[in-house]
């Protein structure tokens, strides 16, 4: 995954490259969680050909290559003709992924596993409370996170590395381009920001 990063980093030393406009004051060309690559550029052909070259380096040197039907291309304010570019160029990307091995998850995540437990479950009615399944074990439940306790707990811990501006990347990010050196506490809600940042 180093290699991959220095794969990705480097696009950004290629002149036909252009950052995406969110991401150029902190050099942000890709990101990456766990099993998740996300990466970002400018809405033009050079820059996302440049990007997608990257990435094809590093899965010609690994074997290693994104499921493209998990794959998602998102895009907003360009017009619908240059949509249709980007889905012209699927076929090619689907060549040169037919070169290369697939890349599989050899285990499970937790989201994964709560898939699985719904899919063993079918339409059948849960056998216990969802309640008790969050209890330990040895309390006869499964051990799952209570969702609603993990989501109050962690939208606090964001508002926290939010108002104390911990040396983090997404941090930075909101604060640059919303904050932008006002009193986090009083400043009114900036437009633009997503309904999870809202909520926050």
């Amino acid at each position: 995954m180093e290699y991959l990063s220095r794969c990705l980093g480097s696009v950004a030393g290629d002149k036909k490259f252009k950052y995406h406009p969110r991401c150029k004051k902190l050099n942000i060309t890709h990101m990456m969680f766990d099993d998740d690559l996300l990466m970002f550029a400018r809405a033009d052909i050079p820059s996302v050909t440049a990007l997608f070259g990257a990435f094809i380096k590093f899965s010609l040197a690994s074997g290693l290559l994104a499921n493209l039907h998990k794959s998602e291309v998102y895009t907003a304010g360009i017009p619908d003709s240059m949509k249709l570019k980007f889905a012209d160029c699927k076929p090619l990307i689907e060549k040169i992924v037919d070169r290369v091995r697939s890349w599989t998850a050899k285990f499970l995540s937790y989201a994964g596993r709560l898939q699985l437990i719904k899919f063993e479950l079918g339409s059948k009615k849960a056998p216990v409370a969802w309640e008790q399944m969050c209890f330990p074990k040895s309390c006869g439940g499964w051990n799952l996170t209570n969702l609603v306790i993990w989501n109050k707990a962690t939208v606090v811990k964001h508002l926290w590395a939010l108002s104390m501006k911990q040396d983090r990347l997404w941090v930075k990010w909101i604060h640059i381009y919303y904050v932008k050196n006002q009193n986090f506490w009083s400043m009114p809600v900036p437009n633009g920001l997503t309904w999870s940042l809202r909520k926050i």
